[in-house]
Protein backbone atom coordinates (compact mmCIF):
# COMPACT_ATOMS: atom_id res chain seq x y z
CA UNK A 1 0.00 0.00 0.00
CA UNK A 2 2.82 2.41 0.88
CA UNK A 3 4.58 1.73 -2.43
CA UNK A 4 1.37 2.43 -4.33
CA UNK A 5 0.93 5.73 -2.48
CA UNK A 6 4.53 6.76 -3.19
CA UNK A 7 4.16 5.87 -6.87
CA UNK A 8 0.95 7.90 -7.07
CA UNK A 9 2.60 10.92 -5.46
CA UNK A 10 5.57 10.64 -7.84
CA UNK A 11 3.26 10.52 -10.87
CA UNK A 12 1.49 13.69 -9.78
CA UNK A 13 4.56 15.61 -8.61
CA UNK A 14 7.21 14.75 -11.21
CA UNK A 15 5.55 16.20 -14.34
CA UNK A 16 5.12 19.59 -12.70
CA UNK A 17 8.59 19.54 -11.19
CA UNK A 18 10.12 18.79 -14.56
CA UNK A 19 8.23 21.44 -16.57
CA UNK A 20 9.96 22.45 -19.77
CA UNK A 21 11.85 25.76 -19.69
CA UNK A 22 10.39 26.38 -23.14
CA UNK A 23 7.01 27.17 -21.54
CA UNK A 24 8.45 29.08 -18.58
CA UNK A 25 9.27 32.75 -18.14
CA UNK A 26 10.85 34.69 -15.29
CA UNK A 27 9.74 38.33 -15.16
CA UNK A 28 11.19 40.97 -12.79
CA UNK A 29 8.57 42.67 -10.59
CA UNK A 30 8.65 46.36 -9.76
CA UNK A 31 6.60 45.85 -6.61
CA UNK A 32 3.98 43.50 -5.22
CA UNK A 33 1.06 45.46 -6.64
CA UNK A 34 -1.70 43.45 -8.31
CA UNK A 35 -1.49 45.51 -11.52
CA UNK A 36 2.25 44.88 -11.71
CA UNK A 37 1.71 41.14 -11.27
CA UNK A 38 -0.99 41.03 -13.97
CA UNK A 39 1.24 42.99 -16.37
CA UNK A 40 4.10 40.57 -15.60
CA UNK A 41 1.87 37.58 -16.45
CA UNK A 42 1.05 39.13 -19.83
CA UNK A 43 4.72 39.90 -20.42
CA UNK A 44 5.55 36.27 -19.56
CA UNK A 45 2.96 35.03 -22.06
CA UNK A 46 4.49 37.16 -24.81
CA UNK A 47 7.98 35.93 -23.85
CA UNK A 48 6.90 32.28 -24.08
CA UNK A 49 5.00 32.75 -27.37
CA UNK A 50 8.09 34.48 -28.79
CA UNK A 51 10.34 31.67 -27.57
CA UNK A 52 8.11 28.86 -28.84
CA UNK A 53 7.31 30.42 -32.22
CA UNK A 54 10.72 31.91 -32.93
CA UNK A 55 8.95 35.10 -34.05
CA UNK A 56 10.01 38.37 -32.44
CA UNK A 57 6.79 40.32 -33.07
CA UNK A 58 3.86 38.28 -31.75
CA UNK A 59 2.07 40.82 -29.57
CA UNK A 60 0.27 42.60 -32.45
CA UNK A 61 -1.52 39.43 -33.54
CA UNK A 62 -5.28 39.48 -32.69
CA UNK A 63 -5.22 35.89 -31.37
CA UNK A 64 -2.31 36.78 -29.08
CA UNK A 65 -4.06 39.95 -27.89
CA UNK A 66 -7.11 37.81 -27.02
CA UNK A 67 -4.91 35.32 -25.15
CA UNK A 68 -3.43 38.17 -23.11
CA UNK A 69 -6.93 39.09 -21.93
CA UNK A 70 -7.30 35.55 -20.51
CA UNK A 71 -3.68 35.04 -19.44
CA UNK A 72 -4.68 33.37 -16.16
CA UNK A 73 -6.35 30.56 -18.11
CA UNK A 74 -3.01 29.66 -19.72
CA UNK A 75 -0.95 29.47 -16.52
CA UNK A 76 -0.11 26.04 -15.12
CA UNK A 77 2.46 27.14 -12.52
CA UNK A 78 2.95 30.43 -10.72
CA UNK A 79 5.46 31.42 -8.09
CA UNK A 80 8.04 33.94 -6.99
CA UNK A 81 11.79 33.91 -7.18
CA UNK A 82 14.78 36.21 -6.97
CA UNK A 83 17.41 37.19 -9.48
CA UNK A 84 20.53 39.27 -9.09
CA UNK A 85 20.42 42.75 -10.60
CA UNK A 86 23.28 43.08 -13.10
CA UNK A 87 24.13 46.68 -12.18
CA UNK A 88 24.39 46.58 -8.38
CA UNK A 89 24.11 42.88 -7.50
CA UNK A 90 20.96 43.42 -5.43
CA UNK A 91 18.32 40.70 -5.45
CA UNK A 92 15.17 41.49 -7.42
CA UNK A 93 11.88 39.70 -6.94
CA UNK A 94 10.66 37.82 -10.02
CA UNK A 95 7.40 36.26 -11.07
CA UNK A 96 8.00 32.68 -12.24
CA UNK A 97 5.30 31.62 -14.70
CA UNK A 98 4.79 28.24 -16.35
CA UNK A 99 2.25 27.88 -19.15
CA UNK A 100 0.15 24.96 -20.38
CA UNK A 101 1.94 23.71 -23.50
CA UNK A 102 -1.25 22.60 -25.26
CA UNK A 103 -2.88 25.98 -24.78
CA UNK A 104 0.25 27.76 -26.04
CA UNK A 105 0.26 25.61 -29.18
CA UNK A 106 -3.45 26.31 -29.69
CA UNK A 107 -2.83 30.08 -29.59
CA UNK A 108 0.02 29.69 -32.08
CA UNK A 109 -2.29 27.78 -34.43
CA UNK A 110 -5.03 30.42 -34.10
CA UNK A 111 -2.50 33.18 -34.69
CA UNK A 112 -1.01 31.43 -37.72
CA UNK A 113 2.42 31.43 -36.08
CA UNK A 114 4.95 28.60 -36.41
CA UNK A 115 5.75 26.17 -33.64
CA UNK A 116 9.33 25.23 -32.85
CA UNK A 117 11.18 28.19 -34.25
CA UNK A 118 14.91 28.83 -33.93
CA UNK A 119 14.51 30.07 -30.34
CA UNK A 120 12.52 26.98 -29.37
CA UNK A 121 15.22 24.66 -30.73
CA UNK A 122 17.62 25.98 -28.09
CA UNK A 123 15.56 24.22 -25.36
Amino acid sequence: MNRFLLALIACVWLPSAMASPLYHASIPLDNGAQTSQQAAKKQALIAVLTKVSGQREVSDNPAVEQAQQDVDGFISQLGYGESKDQSDGAAQRTLEVGFDSQKIRAVLRQAGLPYGGVLAQQY
